[in-house]
């Protein structure tokens, strides 16, 4: 799903209106800009990212050996904290 889709202009917004089983609310730059800072600003460049691409670039690996070197496995804790912070973030807006 997506968490932000900016209609820029009248055909757009056309667009929008014939697609059946989207949910949306229209909302103010305002809300958007406090919520969503990722919609003005591009995010912070991760170390796992230029990891992968390193990677991609000197092509030592296979894909899926690129990806589990630059991602690894989810231990029961993180997922724990995950979900914690995901409830949490839910209830503090």
């Amino acid at each position: 799903g997506a968490s932000l889709l900016c209609i820029f202009n009248k055909k757009s917004l056309e667009i929008l209106g014939k697609l059946t089983h989207i949910e949306y609310i229209p909302v103010d730059d305002s809300v958007i800009s406090k919520h969503n800072e990722a919609a003005y600003r591009c995010p912070r460049e991760s170390e796992k990212r230029r990891k992968f691409f390193k990677l991609l670039e000197n092509n030592k690996f296979p894909f899926p050996i690129m990806i589990d070197k630059c991602l690894p496995a989810d231990t029961y804790w993180d997922k724990l904290i995950w979900s914690i912070n995901k409830r949490i973030k839910r209830y503090v807006k």
